[in-house]
C-alpha cells in the first residue's frame, strides 16, 4: 500500500479550501497527530477545539516540529513555507 500523500488529502477533502503554500502535492503523509509535541517530520496535524485549549493555538509549533500540513477549521495563521493548510 502506498504512502498518503497531499494530493490525496485534498481530493478526499474536495469540499474543505485547500491551499497549498509551497508544499508538495506528492509529499507523502507519514502520521497524523492532534498534539503539536507529536508532529514530526511528514505529520499532518489537526488543530481541534477543545474545552481547555485550542488547537489553533499551537499551528506554528506543528510546523516548526515538521508538520507539512495542517487540518484548521479556520485560517488562523500566514502559512510557514513548505506547510500546506486545509480549511
Amino acid at each position: 500500500m502506498s504512502a498518503l500523500k497531499l494530493a490525496d488529502l485534498w481530493l478526499a477533502l474536495r469540499h474543505a479550501r485547500p491551499d497549498p503554500g509551497l508544499a508538495d502535492a506528492e509529499t507523502p503523509i507519514r502520521s497524523v497527530v492532534i498534539d503539536s509535541r507529536q508532529a514530526g517530520p511528514g505529520s499532518l496535524f489537526v488543530a481541534l477545539r477543545g474545552e481547555r485549549a485550542d488547537g489553533h493555538e499551537y499551528i506554528r509549533s506543528a510546523i516548526a516540529n515538521g508538520a507539512v500540513a495542517v487540518i484548521a477549521e479556520e485560517r488562523a495563521i500566514d502559512l510557514v513555507a513548505g506547510a500546506a493548510n486545509v480549511v
